[in-house]
This record gives structure tokens, sequence and C-alpha cells, in this order.
């Protein structure tokens, strides 16, 4: 690693739970997934740099980027200051959820996870990636005394939904890009069918319902106790709260892991941002992911590999399986 410059680095879950160990960034334990955020304090720069170099993925910061992996690469969402923003709401409900989804249809044993958060206010709700969050969060404080911040791991969800009484506003990031893109729709009216089916999810009895959305079969376990017409991503509309839902060929499935009382501010961070339809965000996705090269060579972005002790270039031979929850 000596020919390259140190800039950003990619951790493991593992080597984030370190850190979180370490800082002094307050992190919130969520029920069904273990111990795996919990408060920290301060540390130094050396003993930072020290646990960021048990990652896997180290990058060379230049007018044009490289990224230097010692497995296989992958597309990454970097961070973004969430240190400016306004408050457009504040929260009475949280609900956490563990999205599990297949990234690659053709590798159906390998999932992919994130953690993601449902923000319930009076007159917006907000839904978005705690993975993500935490990570923009740490890498805001860490970019005032350094240039070494860690990347995301690869397939987290990189949107954020604000939901408002008749219209969604969805925000989409880049890969290995400061570049955000806003679009926005009129709340889609579900049409679902609700039976007498029942199951317990997160200790609330739950009713069966279901509904064809965007290219996908929806089943869906609502909790009539919840008085909340919402749920994750872009499904709502039922009498209760959707604490689990899948699609039917058991590509994505949400489940809910916590819910807790709260007045935490819902936060619309001052990103530089594109406003664009929706249709023509799908059409950008797309070709993204299925013309990968073309796309980190427009940003300046380079890949290696350590390959028989070689370094070897390889964003043009990068293939990333493109499988959105949107069809």
């Amino acid at each position: 690693m000596n020919n390259l410059t140190h800039g950003y680095f990619r951790l493991s879950t593992f080597d984030f739970r370190l850190i979180c160990t370490l800082s002094n960034f307050s992190l919130f334990p969520f029920r069904g997934l273990g111990d795996r955020y919990i408060n920290y304090k301060d540390m130094k720069i050396k003993e930072l740099l020290l646990i960021l170099f048990c990652g896997f993925v180290f990058v060379s910061h230049a007018q044009n980027m490289t990224y230097a992996f010692d497995g296989e690469p992958a597309m990454v969402i970097t961070h973004l200051d969430v240190s400016k923003f306004t408050v457009v709401d504040t929260a009475n409900l949280q609900v956490t959820y563990k999205l599990s989804y297949l990234g690659d249809t053709l590798q159906r044993t390998t999932r992919i996870s994130d953690v993601m958060v449902l923000q319930v206010g009076r007159n917006y709700s907000k839904f978005y990636s705690q993975l993500i969050y935490l990570n923009d969060s740490v890498c805001t404080k860490l970019s005032k005394q350094t240039t070494d911040v860690p990347l995301n791991d690869p397939g987290l969800q990189a949107y954020q939904i604000f939901r408002t009484k008749n219209n969604l506003r969805v925000t989409n990031r880049m890969p290995y890009s400061d570049n955000v893109y806003t679009y926005n729709e009129t709340i889609p009216k579900l049409k679902w069918k609700i039976t007498a089916d029942t199951q317990t999810v997160a200790g609330y009895k739950c009713q069966h319902a279901s509904v064809e959305f965007r290219g996908r079969r929806y089943t869906a376990w609502f909790a009539p106790d919840i008085p909340v017409n919402l749920g994750p991503w872009k499904l709502g509309g039922l009498p209760g709260l959707i604490l689990k839902v899948s699609d039917s060929n058991d590509h994505y499935l949400f489940e809910c892991i916590g819910i807790q009382k709260t007045n935490a501010l819902i936060k619309d961070f001052k990103w530089k941002d594109r406003t664009i339809t929706i249709e023509d965000w799908k059409k950008l996705e797309e070709k993204i992911y299925n013309r990968a090269g073309d796309y980190l060579k427009s940003n300046n972005v380079k890949m290696k590999v350590l390959r028989n002790d070689v370094w070897v270039n390889v964003e043009g031979e990068l293939n990333v399986p493109y499988n959105p929850i949107e069809r």
C-alpha cells in the first residue's frame, strides 16, 4: 500500500462496532440485532486509524479517485455532511426495521442486510438507512480532523423518503459521488386485500394483507393496535402500522425489530441535490448498474484489486447485479 495516498477506508460491520466502542457517538441498541451499537468515549486519531487499517477497502485521495480492494470490488456510498439541516417535524414514534434483500438473483443464498428507520411525526414521516446515517455522522465528525474516513458497506439503501399527507419526496445518493437526485410523486393509492389471517410480529398481533405494487406482489402484516397507516419504504394505507412485509419472490423482506416513543427531530439535510422525474431516476439507476464501468469513468473513479501481489485496474470489468425494489 506504500504507493497509495490513504483517503477513504471501508469498514466491515465488526470494524464499525470497534469504533463505536471507542468514540463519543451515542448509538441506539436495536432489539433483535444484539449489542450492535453502544455508547463509546473519545479516542485519539492514531487509535482510530489503527482500527481503520483493519478494514478491507482502501482508497487513494486525489483529483482522480482510486479505490483499492483486497477483495471483490463493489459499488458503495461515500459519506455526506449531516451537520447542516432543516427540522421539518418532530417524531413521536420511531420504528426500526431489519431489511434483508437479494442483491443478485443468481446468488439466492447471499442476502444483504440493512437497518431502516421510520420516523413518524405529525405532518412528516421519514424513512432512511440507519447504518448510512451513523456512518455519515461519524465521518462528519472525523472529517474535521482527518481525510481518513470509513466507507459504507456495499448494498446499503442510499435513499431517504419524506412523506406528507399527499406527497412523497425521495432523495437518492450516487455511488462514489456526492451527487444527490430528488424526485417527487403523489402518494400511491394501494389496493390492499385484507384477510382474517393473523401473525405475531414484534410482540403485536398483526393482520394479513396483500397488494401488487410497482412490479412486485407484497404480503404484509399490520398491527391494528398501532393506528398509524404507514410502513417501510413507500408502503402504507392500511388500518394499522405495517410491521412485516415481503414480496412473493422473497427478494425483499422488511421486519420490525423495535418500536419506541420519541421526540427526535426529523431532519432534512442541506445537500445540493438535483430534481428529476421518477422515470428519469429509474433510467439513470439502471444505467449506473448495467454500465458500471462507464459510470466510474465519468466520475474519474478507478478501481484496483490485489491479484498475485500485483495491483490490477478492474473498473472496466466491474459487473454489478441489479435487482431494484421498484420495477
